[in-house]
């Protein structure tokens, strides 16, 4: 049910990814580092947007699908509220994504002065560097992002599904077991914790399963189910 939003997802950080680093690599030519960053700040309204209609396209999903298997009925105006929710998250994430950026460029520009590089070759140096990442890091956002949107928006309809019913709900956190499974999250299959109660993992509380520290988070594939108590 999700591929198809990873695919898109992925596909649109790709060609993000790569105006920027167009984009950085002339503004450095021209205004030095200054002028890149700006660019990479510009660029993360562009990456929310992008992380936001991988969200708001699983989230359209994910709702309806738990509310049925709940027993309740679609409700718009709540859709509305996960949305609003989703955008906040979808900001947090591109701000990510443009810390790790200028950490990448600022790497660059200092090991260029250190070796006397001139600028253009800097220039050069930014733009191959973040071409050749852009592949792999879209793929991992779009896996991860996709993932963490659908178990958000689970998490969000059940607990909008247990006020509608008035019953109480428990959680278990389900593991997808294959040799690219980490070994705490093999340690937390069936870890059962009520409704509101986040899952310790990997010594650490999470909320739901593609949330926590990039060790828990990045490719996850965990999710859960609810039942009632």
């Amino acid at each position: 049910m999700l591929a198809k939003n990873e695919v898109r997802l992925a596909r649109a950080c790709y060609l993000t990814f790569r105006g920027m680093s167009v984009d950085a690599q002339d503004a450095f030519k021209k205004g030095g580092q200054i002028a890149s960053e700006e660019v990479l700040v510009r660029y993360q309204d562009e990456f929310q947007k992008r992380i936001f209609s991988g969200y708001n396209n699983t989230a359209s999903e994910i709702i309806p699908y738990t509310f049925s298997e709940l027993g309740i009925g679609k409700k718009s105006s709540f859709q509305d509220i996960v949305r609003r929710h989703l955008e906040e998250e979808s900001l947090k994430k591109a701000k990510m994504i443009t810390d790790t950026s200028f950490g990448v460029m600022r790497k660059i520009i200092v090991e260029g002065h250190e070796k006397g590089v001139g600028t253009l070759q800097i220039a050069a140096n930014i733009r191959s560097t973040f071409d050749f990442y852009s592949v792999s890091r879209s793929r991992t956002i779009a896996r991860t992002e996709i993932h963490s949107a659908a178990t958000h928006s689970m998490q969000d309809a059940a607990e909008e599904a247990a006020e509608q019913l008035d019953v109480q709900l428990g959680r278990e956190w389900v593991t997808i077991e294959d040799d690219r499974t980490r070994d705490a999250h093999i340690d937390a299959d069936e870890q059962k914790v009520g409704l509101d109660e986040p899952f310790y993992v990997d010594g650490e509380y999470i909320d739901v399963p593609g949330e926590g520290d990039a060790a828990n988070a990045i490719n996850c594939r965990c999710t859960v189910i609810y039942n009632p108590i």
